[in-house]
C-alpha cells in the first residue's frame, strides 16, 4: 500500500514509491496487488501429438476479493435498546 500517486503507475517499481516516514492519514491510498497463477495443461489448451499437449492457455483467471471484517461488533441493522 502506498500513497496515490498518478506518476506511479509501474508495480516492478514499488520500492522505489515507498517513503519512510510518509503518513498515510487523510490521503488516497492506492493497494498494489499481483496475483500469480499455475495452470495445469489440459486437453482443450490445444492439439496433443503423442499424448502432450501442445498450444497454448488462451485464457487463466485470477483474483481476489477486497471486503471488510470485523467492522461492528454486532449488526447494526438490528434495532436494539440498550436503555436499561
Amino acid at each position: 500500500m502506498t500513497r496515490a500517486d498518478s506518476k506511479q503507475l509501474n508495480f516492478r517499481e514499488i520500492k522505489n514509491y515507498c517513503k519512510n516516514g510518509d503518513s498515510i492519514e487523510d490521503t488516497d491510498l492506492v493497494v498494489w496487488y499481483a496475483s500469480p497463477a499455475f495452470h495445469e495443461p489440459r486437453t482443450e489448451d490445444g492439439i496433443t501429438q503423442k499424448g502432450n499437449v501442445i498450444g497454448c492457455t488462451h485464457v487463466n483467471w485470477s483474483t481476489f476479493t477486497l471486503r471488510p471484517a470485523n467492522i461492528f461488533d454486532r449488526t447494526p441493522l438490528y434495532p436494539y435498546n440498550d436503555k436499561k
